[in-house]
């Protein structure tokens, strides 16, 4: 962890990274009642891909990037056994605006 410290700090550099992960918890919030209500997935590498997926799939939606594009482009590097590289664009701050639910 002390490795990446600097990384922590990110959000005071730029005014991109909001200071909370409210706004994700929000986006997830009704996979994770699905999730609950469905018994969660029945093994453990199940449970352990499905909030990666989602939380995947909720930013490309967020950033307006086509998903399955996305899920392709991450996929192929996979299957491939080549490194995941792909970074997603952080959006104008100017254009963000945080919706209260």
């Amino acid at each position: 962890m002390l490795n990446d410290e600097a990384l922590y700090w990110t959000f005071l550099r730029d005014g991109r990274v909001p200071l909370t992960n409210n706004a994700a918890e929000r986006a997830l919030r009704s996979y994770v009642i699905w999730r609950k209500l469905s018994f969660a997935s029945q093994s453990l590498r199940g449970d352990q891909f499905r909030p990666m997926i989602l939380s995947v799939i909720e930013t490309a939606k967020r950033l307006n990037l086509n998903t399955s594009h996305l899920l392709r482009e991450l996929c192929t590097a996979g299957l491939q056994g080549q490194p995941i590289t792909t970074r997603l664009p952080l959006p104008d701050p100017r254009a963000c605006q945080l919706t209260h639910a």
